[in-house]
C-alpha cells in the first residue's frame, strides 16, 4: 500500500510539472492571422515568407513588395503563439535571434504595438507597408489577411 501512494505522488508531481511546462497558448485554440494595410498588393505569404520578413532576413514579403513588420508585445500570449508556430522560437530565442541582429548591423529589431488586437489594426491602417498580426475573432474589414497561423 505504501509503494502505491508513493506511485500516486510522483504521478500528481509529474502531472503538475507537464502543466508547467506546456505553454498555455496550447490551449488557447485561438487562431492567430497576419494582416496587412485593405490596399496591399499582397494577397497570400507562405510560412517561409512570413518567418523571413518578421525575423529580418528580408525587407520583401514577395518580390517588389516592400513590408513594414510591426511586432506585438514580447510578454503578450500573441507573441508566444505566433513565433512557436512561425518559427518554433520561444520569446527568449527571439530575443536572442534580434540581439544577434543588432550586434552584427545586419538589422534593427521592429517597432512593438504596446496594447491590444485594435491597437494593432489601427498601425495596419495608418501604415499601407504595415504587417503584424491578431487573433481571428478581432478581424476586421478594415484589414487583409495575408496568413492563417495554425491553430495548435
Amino acid at each position: 500500500m505504501l509503494w502505491a501512494k508513493k506511485v500516486l505522488n510522483h504521478s500528481v508531481g509529474f502531472v503538475l510539472l507537464i502543466w508547467s511546462v506546456v505553454p498555455a497558448f496550447a490551449f488557447s485554440g485561438e487562431a492567430v492571422v497576419a494582416i496587412v494595410h485593405r490596399s496591399s498588393p499582397l494577397q497570400k505569404l507562405t510560412a517561409s515568407q512570413l518567418k523571413a520578413v518578421f525575423l529580418g532576413e528580408s525587407r520583401f514579403a514577395v518580390p517588389g513588395v516592400m513590408v513594414e513588420v510591426n511586432d506585438r508585445d514580447r510578454n503578450s500570449e500573441i507573441y508566444r503563439e505566433f513565433y512557436a508556430s512561425i518559427a518554433a522560437m520561444s520569446p527568449k530565442d527571439v530575443s536572442i535571434h534580434w540581439a544577434r541582429k543588432v550586434f552584427t548591423g545586419a538589422a534593427p529589431p521592429p517597432p512593438r504595438i504596446s496594447g491590444d488586437d485594435s491597437m494593432a489594426i489601427s498601425v495596419v491602417t495608418a501604415k499601407p507597408e504595415a504587417i503584424t498580426y491578431i487573433y481571428e475573432k478581432n478581424l476586421t474589414n478594415a484589414v487583409k489577411v495575408v496568413y492563417s497561423v495554425p491553430v495548435n
